[in-house]
């Protein structure tokens, strides 16, 4: 029996292109990660935009993929299907104008009355418009919830410094593409400088997660974190949903991040937070860099241990059986957590 990337597969093969989008869109709900999903789905989207969204998404997940590459080339470079037609000149016949019977005095007073009231009315809605009550409220992350933004790996792998605390803010809109329901929308606002910038920038990154969550995927909002990381994608070219500053939310991040203070430390006792991550990575590996920028960052890994309830702390212990022994999660319990605040 197929698999039902295979059954889709067959569908474009046999030019049923809807039935593939849909079972496509089914797999993609379950497993937003599955680069071969997104590529097909490539074949099943009209929109060049559409079809470079999906690209995109492949190249997140495996920068390797040739076929994405080679896709987004094709539309940077499109090959024309016929040489240009020269434009047809339409004359276009002048128009006569009517000159027609004014209003009285009474019509010209009855005029301006509906056009006060109008505007009084008008008024109320741009009101309501310009100040929206959405929901969305911003969060300062902490020091150790910082570490669990993606978008931190992606600005300090680029060069800059993080020169503020993170703003969080969940929007009230879900991240829904092609009918795929693709999780929340999460904006992380801060600012960063170098010496090459010269000034502190605000840049705004979305992604699937919040702190509490886990990393994730990430992708540039704002117009500045775009031109700073051209090489991640940006999902305010996206013809269908594009997530961009006017998304509910994404002006709380800002706001916040423009006020935000100096970036927190973490707190330890005494202790050598960097002569752990050497020890740490004789011991386990080196750390690795992800396709979709975040970090195998020890520090990273070893504080939601450390934040564990009792409840879940026990779960842990029962999931691990004998496997706990010798452990990076014992490692973290015994030669970590004592030490952090």
């Amino acid at each position: 029996m197929p698999t039902p990337l295979e059954q889709a597969y067959a569908y474009i093969k046999a030019g049923d292109i809807e039935k593939a989008k849909r079972l496509l869109a089914q797999i993609l709900k379950q497993n937003p990660r599955d680069e071969n999903a997104w590529l097909w789905m490539s074949h099943c989207v009209v929109e060049i935009e559409q079809k470079r969204y999906c690209f995109e998404r492949v190249l997140t997940i495996n920068p390797q993929n040739q076929s994405a590459i080679e896709g987004l080339k094709r539309l940077d470079n499109p090959v024309p299907l016929n040489p240009p037609q020269k434009a047809k000149v339409i004359q276009r016949q002048p128009v006569k104008l009517v000159k027609k019977k004014g209003l009285d005095t009474k019509g010209i007073i009855a005029v301006i009355g509906l056009g006060v009231a109008l505007c009084s009315i008008c008024g109320v809605f741009v009101i309501l418009f310009l100040n929206p009550s959405n929901g969305a409220t911003a969060k300062v992350l902490s020091a150790a919830d910082t570490f669990e933004v993606s978008a931190i790996d992606v600005v300090k792998d680029g060069g800059y410094t993080v020169t503020s605390t993170v703003c969080e803010v969940v929007s009230p809109e879900r991240n829904v593409l092609y009918g795929i329901d693709l999780g929340k929308i999460v904006f992380h606002a801060f600012r960063i400088s170098n010496t090459t910038l010269g000034k502190e920038v605000v840049v705004l990154f979305t992604s699937n997660h919040t702190a509490e969550d886990g990393t994730g995927l990430v992708f540039t909002v704002n117009p500045e974190a775009a031109r700073l990381f051209p090489d991640f994608p940006d999902v305010t070219r996206r013809s269908e949903h594009p997530i961009t500053v006017d998304t509910p939310g994404a002006q709380e991040a800002l706001d916040c991040a423009r006020q935000a203070g100096k970036p927190p430390a973490l707190e330890f006792r005494n202790f050598d937070v960097e002569a752990w991550r050497r020890e740490t990575i004789k011991k386990f590996g080196g750390e690795q860099t992800n396709p979709d920028g975040s970090k195998d960052d020890y520090v990273r890994f070893a504080l939601p241990i450390c934040k564990q309830s009792n409840a879940e702390r026990e779960t842990m212990l029962t999931n691990l059986g004998a496997d706990y022994e010798g452990s990076f999660q014992q490692f973290v319990i015994e030669t970590f957590c004592p030490y952090v605040r």
